[in-house]
């Protein structure tokens, strides 16, 4: 096992001193354990992103996208249809 000599303000010592007791650990080992923990999720993400980047590029390539101006066309629709709801729903409150 190697060591790793840390600088930690005194509120974030306190924190960890705190959890640690808590869980009843010693606070290296509860340090290292979150690390552990952080480190692996980081990695989960961090594949996560290069497949949605693969799948992406791949839409590209079979010809599976939407074009920006219907994209941008779409949301002005749902914006207008939204702001004609919101309207309606204000004229039918001062008319209650």
């Amino acid at each position: 096992m190697n060591t790793q000599t840390i600088m930690l303000d005194a509120d974030l010592f306190t924190r960890l001193r705190a959890a640690a007791e808590r869980q009843g650990v010693e606070p290296d080992d509860y340090a290292a354990a979150r690390l552990t923990e952080a480190l692996e999720a980081e990695a989960v993400d961090l594949a996560d992103a290069v497949e949605g980047i693969r799948e992406g590029l791949e839409d590209v390539r079979v010809g599976r996208v939407t074009p920006l101006e219907q994209v941008i066309a779409e949301a002005r629709e749902r914006r207008r249809l939204r702001q004609g709801a919101a309207t309606a729903i204000a004229a039918s409150d001062l008319a209650g």
